[in-house]
């Protein structure tokens, strides 16, 4: 139950940092998909596969100014977020056709995302736990 406790918090904690752009700066990351024509024909894959397989998709997706390494599973998990980031915020809009779970899951997504309720009422919902946690 305890371990419980502290996952919820830390759950908790992350969603909020993790949702807490604005919509207006998110946009839908690219596919990521394997493509022929990002291989590097002019490479002999014998002698350096990695140039051969990557130096295109490099020149093409520099590091952005706000990461110290980017790549494709860096792409891969950004589009991850923003699926599920999708997910939540349709399942948050009280539409009468949602199902019980879509309820309870956008539900809780919306009291997250609800930072002025949430700094408002700081660790006082908390304390009780972390309280117990604590003894």
């Amino acid at each position: 139950m305890r371990n419980f406790l502290m996952l919820l918090v830390v759950t908790i904690m992350l969603a909020s940092a993790l949702f807490a752009q604005s919509k207006e700066n998110v946009q839908p990351p690219a596919e990521v998909r394997f493509s022929v024509d990002m291989l590097d024909k002019s490479i002999d894959p014998c002698n350096d596969f990695y140039a051969y397989a990557c130096s295109k998709w490099l020149a093409k997706n520099p590091i952005p100014s706000d990461r110290s390494s980017w790549g494709r599973f860096n792409e891969l998990q950004q589009r991850g977020e923003f699926i599920v980031r999708d997910i939540l915020e349709k399942a948050s809009v009280d539409a009468p056709g949602r199902s019980a779970n879509q309820q309870k899951i956008g539900d809780y997504y919306a009291s997250c995302m609800n930072v002025d309720a949430v700094n408002e009422a700081g660790l006082k919902p908390l304390q009780p736990l972390l309280d117990r946690i604590g003894r």
